[in-house]
């Protein structure tokens, strides 16, 4: 998830090494009132994707300890300032490590297909008999049980396969019924 730092368990990993030693707390933002100690993320040392890998990771958060509490949890022996230095050093170089031990290619790295040869190559049968806002409606949906559903359900109706049995749940209702709105060619 989303801002929620994520164990490994890796014996060797640096973030979950470095989350121990912190007390399972993570770094708070720089606030307005933030001392000389986020100098490093204040004056622009850290560029901007980087601080979001740190937020989207949850190394860094709303909910997270001040620098010089992080600082003292960590057994640091140098001031707040070095403490953040190292800290978001070692964040980034963790996170560059999990990036190499994650299997395949990243998704950034990939390369789009041509416009044109896209919708033919990867269509099958079964989905081609989907409407584009069916689709469309499908490829947002997050929440993996209802997305299986809905999909499962899409392709039975148009008969590619079997019926799913029904979760019983308020969002398996309201799925079906976009679901079979998308289908008669209703709008997004």
């Amino acid at each position: 998830m989303i801002g929620t730092v994520a164990h490994t368990g890796h014996p060797d990993d640096l973030i979950d090494d470095l989350i121990a030693r912190c007390g399972g707390e993570v770094l708070a933002p720089a606030g307005r009132r933030a001392g000389g100690e986020y100098d490093l993320l204040t004056d622009g040392h850290v560029t901007r994707t980087d601080m979001r890998r740190l937020v989207a990771s949850g190394l860094i958060s709303p909910h997270g300890v001040p620098a010089d509490v992080l600082a003292d949890r960590f057994g640091w022996q140098g001031d707040a300032g070095s403490f953040v230095d190292h800290y978001v050093a070692t964040a980034l170089g963790g996170l560059a490590v999990r990036r190499e031990r994650r299997a395949g290619d990243s998704w950034v790295d990939r390369e789009r297909p041509d416009e044109d040869d896209a919708p033919a190559a990867t269509m099958t049968g079964a989905v081609r008999d989907l409407t584009g806002p069916c689709l469309d409606y499908l490829s947002r949906l997050v929440y993996g049980p209802k997305r299986d559903y809905a999909s499962t359900y899409a392709m039975a109706v148009c008969g590619h396969c079997p019926m799913p049995a029904d979760p019983g749940t308020e969002w398996a209702g309201k799925a079906r019924r976009k679901v079979d709105h998308y289908l008669k060619g209703g709008a997004k």
